[in-house]
């Protein structure tokens, strides 16, 4: 599974397009404003925090990286009669 790549422009140009200052968007993320600048830096800017990047700012693509989980077989259900009384 391959997971969608944020490069540090990309989350800045991102913020910068919704208007946010670095203090917003880290209230928004519940996170320092100083991680948010480390981040736009390219420090500690792991995978999983591009994936919550991309997913709050609605850049996720088509979950294509997502693994399609096996769902069991389904049993035909009887018809239920309806009891007219």
């Amino acid at each position: 599974m391959t997971l969608p790549t944020v490069t540090p422009e990309q989350m800045t140009a991102w913020r910068r397009a919704a208007g946010l200052r670095r203090v917003d968007l880290a209230r928004e993320l519940g996170v320092t404003d100083s991680a948010i600048r480390n981040w736009e830096k390219g420090r500690a800017f792991r995978p999983i925090t591009q994936l919550a990047i991309a997913a709050y700012f609605g850049r996720l693509p088509d979950a294509d990286f997502m693994p399609t989980p096996a769902l069991p077989p389904t049993q035909p259900q009887p018809a239920q009669e309806a009891h007219a009384q």
